[in-house]
């Protein structure tokens, strides 16, 4: 069928050729595209005309191409014009729940009603104490005596003034979290 169909086309007339016809719409290719045709006019869907690549294309249609004609569709489904989609959300599956049967309770030990009660308190994770942390080494800028400074007195980032315990001057300590906490110093005069 290389007919030669003029049909309305995004405001503008084009010229295509005739791949196959089911009833009143014929399929028209025009630049590598399919396009159903009807009263001298593409279908469109929400003011946009349809347009099949071969692979999309409607299985009717598919089959009009072969050369095995189906019987005469007026209207063709609105699922079978839109491309398909494979729905990705999975169905939850419900476990069933297990009824315990009488013979099961029976095989249950009784607890000796006498027996002492082991009080083991369960430790909350709260009531753990946590790990004390290593206090970190700052150098004096002046004299260069080491000090250990603990982490809870600059752990906010911000800087602190120490006095030096060898030459007694004030010096600025600031943490700062490599891999683990350094002190940065600096000196005032």
């Amino acid at each position: 069928m290389d007919e030669a169909v003029s049909f309305w086309l995004d405001n503008r007339n084009c010229a295509g050729t005739k791949a196959a016809q089911i009833g009143n719409k014929v399929l028209v290719l025009y630049r590598d595209r399919y396009y159903v045709i009807e009263g001298g006019a593409a279908q469109t869907r929400a003011g946009k005309p349809l347009r099949f690549s071969a692979s999309s294309l409607p299985k009717a249609w598919k089959l009009a191409l072969k050369g095995k004609t189906p019987a005469a569709v007026t209207s063709l489904p609105e699922a079978e014009l839109a491309p398909r989609t494979q729905n990705t959300k999975r169905e939850r599956k419900k476990a069933e729940k297990t009824v315990m049967t009488e013979t099961q309770q029976e095989k249950v030990p009784e607890l000796n009603v006498n027996a002492p009660v082991s009080a083991a308190k369960p430790k909350r994770k709260s009531e753990a104490k946590p790990a004390a942390q290593p206090p970190v080494a700052a150098n004096c800028p002046y004299c260069h005596a080491r000090h250990e400074i603990p982490l809870e007195k600059g752990k906010s980032g911000k800087p602190f003034f120490i006095p030096c315990a060898r030459c007694k001057k004030e010096f600025a300590v600031r943490f700062v979290q490599v891999t683990m906490y350094q002190a940065q110093v600096a000196g005032f005069q």
